[in-house]
């Protein structure tokens, strides 16, 4: 098994193969964001992106979850006047796997939603806060004074 600092050297490669398609990229240990502006050609380039991938981490004995697994998941993210604009997708194909369509997504901690507005996050929060604090009823408060 690698370690954090192999692996992540081991896989520094995809960097290039993803610039190289025009397609941004955003890497955390094993896991990694692509996104691509909305416009003429972006989907397509975002496919053909995701099929090199699968071919570069199939030819270094690795395994994309895109293609073996369901933790893919796709956000569209922009205005409430665009949102509406666009065509309302549940599912994209890219490279022959499907990605759900997700209203929301959680990013490193974040929960993001497609108007960037962060309500979903704040509900999030305010719902962990919530249960931590239910949680803390049973003690108490002079007992905590001791």
């Amino acid at each position: 098994m690698l370690g954090p600092l192999l692996f992540t050297a081991y896989i520094s490669p995809i960097g290039g193969v993803v610039r190289g398609f025009g397609v941004n990229h955003h890497t955390c240990a094993d896991d990694t964001q692509l996104y691509v502006e909305m416009a003429d050609g972006a989907l397509d380039r975002l496919s053909r992106c995701i099929s090199c991938l699968q071919h570069w981490f199939l030819r270094n004995h690795l395994l994309l979850n895109g293609t073996y697994g369901s933790k893919s998941e796709a956000i569209i993210i922009g205005t409430a006047q665009r949102y509406a604009q666009l065509l309302q997708l549940s599912q994209m194909s890219l490279a022959g796997s499907c990605a759900t369509v997700s209203e929301s997504l959680k990013l490193l901690g974040m929960m993001f939603d497609r108007t960037m507005s962060f309500d979903k996050h704040v509900s999030s929060v305010v719902c962990a806060c919530n249960f931590h604090m239910s949680g803390l009823w049973h003690l108490n408060p002079v007992s905590c004074l001791r």
